[in-house]
């Protein structure tokens, strides 16, 4: 099989892989990886995801821990909070927004003013 069909995974895989954020849900707990370390995670706390789950439920996860290595592990899916999509109403509403107060900006300041005569 040629090389340009293998898929990375694992930690070599998190350093150039696109992930999003999510959270553990709370009263949930994960142990993740780094060699031969490991770290117990507990609630709320931030992981990057990659990618979606695969069969099986397992999504590829990293945690960025203080002390500079990259821990890594496959979690069941169902152990992280859903995503927020929140951002997508921020990036329509907030230009919506500003496009109104700019055209009322614009009205107020070139209308034609009276004049007495």
């Amino acid at each position: 099989m040629p090389t340009s069909y293998l898929i990375e995974s694992g930690e070599s895989s998190t350093d150039s892989a696109p992930f999003v954020y999510r959270n553990l849900r709370k009263g949930a707990s994960v142990t993740l990886f780094f060699g031969n370390e490991s770290i117990q995670l507990n609630d709320r706390e931030r992981l990057k995801a990659f990618g979606e789950a695969d069969d099986s439920g397992l999504i590829l996860v990293a945690f960025d821990a203080q002390d500079g290595n990259t821990y890594t592990g496959k979690i069941d899916a169902s152990l992280l909070e859903k995503e927020d999509n929140s951002i997508i109403a921020v990036l329509i509403i907030v230009p919506a927004v500003t496009l109104v107060v700019l055209a009322s900006v614009c009205y107020l300041v070139l209308r034609k003013q009276p004049t007495l005569q």
